[in-house]
């Protein structure tokens, strides 16, 4: 039954940050599709809100350990998962849950499994297929669509008319990366293509060298590896010095598809990264709206630099200095993940763990990453610098807050060598936003493409498959200068 009003309430499940950021990422955008969302953690049930009082919602829920729920949902699910609840108990709530999960470890989402198994015990109906994303191969390959077809299904729900412009962001024209005049952006998505669905793919990673000295914290954790653990910079790929067919005559243009095919194989990697999409050539792009910016920072000639160890946001315990031993890799390959056995000597910490505890393992980015970074920013000769972010009083960014890993008075090579993770691959929404500083007209439209739902596939061969990070993006973009304060709010 159509509701009266427009809201709906987003709860999420978060152990590392990452259903929290997709679910910030949800509530952020809903006021561009004309929906008023509430946000709260699961963890402030009773405070907050009342699941059994509520009518529609959205979880965004992970698993960690052995298939257990994160540590901010075990108030929620030991209260719901009683036997003594009654089979009505939600019957008035309409739901769906959007499951993380990672296929290379068991019970693969088991705790958003559960959690949509129970709720639909209790009473309450789906009102739009539950989503199952794979960080073994990419979260974005389910989250992307099935956020899209949220949208569609919310307004169905609710009994509001379908916006045009489902994705909320700018349609930009073929020719020049400009807002186009018209063009239909509406997206057609169909829900069953993403329901109960873990996409798989094989995922190409690069084998690494040894690994330096890290921090290390007790914890259920992410590992962030520096540049040396992930992919080598792209600064050295050797360009193709055959020029290309020119397009400017009818002629030329009719190439046949055999040589169109034959031209596009001598083309390398990265030129055909760098170019405009030749299959979008004529396509008007939906591209998602730029994320809005929520920091600024306050540049100081003075003070002192607080360059302790930043705070982690799945830091169980004190970060503590420890050397690595030995790093042997154990996969092949073809292996979707890559994975290393590395041995740390834990004897001069206090640390205490139990069969079944994991370590976050925090790696400084690699020197000569950095300093490459702080050069072409243009931010060489203020490394030294000290900075405080702070939010900006003028953002439209809901709840936005400063990071705790960058809170504090911290010099500038300080933040991109311990703070900022350059190395890791590029959200969609990272892409869009860089699309942002970029000058050069075809670089952007190319990065608008690469962030688009119409360059998906490309997203997924140029940037997710081959583990290209920001450093080398910024090589292959050389009008694309981010702010600082981008950086942060990204990376």
């Amino acid at each position: 039954m159509p509701k009266t009003d427009n809201s709906f309430l987003i709860l999420y499940g978060s152990q590392t940050g990452q259903a929290k950021a997709i679910a910030e990422e949800i509530h952020n955008n809903s006021e561009l599709q004309g929906l008023n969302s509430r946000l709260f953690c699961l963890s402030q049930t009773d405070k907050k809100f009342a699941v059994d009082r509520e009518k529609l919602v959205v979880f965004i829920c992970s698993t960690t350990g052995d298939g257990d729920p994160p540590d901010t949902v075990m108030k929620f699910w030991r209260r719901i998962k009683k036997k003594t609840l009654p089979t009505d108990y939600l019957k008035s709530l309409r739901f769906t849950v959007l499951a993380l999960g990672d296929s290379n470890y068991g019970n693969f989402c088991r705790m958003g499994k559960l959690l949509d198994a129970r709720c639909g015990e209790l009473g309450g109906g789906h009102f739009y297929p539950s989503g199952f994303a794979d960080d073994g191969v990419g979260l974005e390959i389910v989250v992307d669509p099935w956020i899209r077809g949220l949208w569609i299904a919310l307004r169905v729900e609710l009994g509001l008319p379908e916006l045009l412009d489902t994705c909320a962001g700018t349609e930009v024209g073929a020719e020049n990366g400009c807002a186009a005049a018209s063009g239909d952006a509406a997206v057609s998505v169909v829900a069953g293509a993403v329901a109960g669905i873990a996409l798989r793919e094989e995922e190409k990673t690069a084998n690494g060298s040894d690994v330096q000295d890290a921090h290390v914290a007790v914890g259920n954790a992410l590992v962030s590896g520096n540049g040396s653990l992930v992919s080598g910079s792209l600064a050295d790929t050797t360009l193709c010095s055959t020029p290309l067919k020119s397009a400017s005559t009818a002629e030329s243009a009719a190439v046949s598809s055999a040589e169109a095919a034959a031209a596009d194989d001598l083309l390398t990697f990265r030129e055909r990264l760098h170019r405009p999409s030749p299959s979008l050539a004529d396509t008007v792009i939906s591209s998602p709206a730029c994320p809005a910016p929520f920091l600024q920072l306050e540049w100081l000639e003075e003070g002192e630099a607080d360059c302790g160890h930043a705070v982690m946001p799945f830091a169980d315990s004190l970060l503590h200095s420890v050397p690595v031993m030995s790093s042997r890799l154990l996969t092949g390959s073809g292996a979707v993940r890559t994975t290393f056995e590395v041995t740390a000597d834990l004897s001069s910490t206090s640390l205490t763990y139990e069969p079944g505890d994991s370590f976050g393992v925090v790696c400084e980015n690699c020197p000569d990453e950095v300093h490459a970074a702080l050069t072409r920013l243009e931010l060489a000769e203020k490394s030294q610098c000290c900075v405080r972010a702070s939010v900006r009083a003028d953002t439209k960014k809901k709840a936005a807050s400063v990071p705790l890993y960058c809170q504090g008075v911290r010099t500038v090579s300080f933040l991109l060598a311990h703070c900022l993770d350059i190395r890791t691959v590029p959200k969609k929404l990272f892409v869009r936003a860089l699309a942002e500083c970029t000058d050069d007209a075809s670089e952007k439209r190319r990065l608008l493409e690469l962030s688009s739902k119409e360059g998906a596939s490309e997203y997924q061969s140029y940037i997710r498959e081959p583990c290209l990070a920001l450093v080398d993006l910024l090589d292959i973009f050389p009008s694309c200068r981010p702010s600082l304060e981008c950086l942060l709010e990204h990376c």
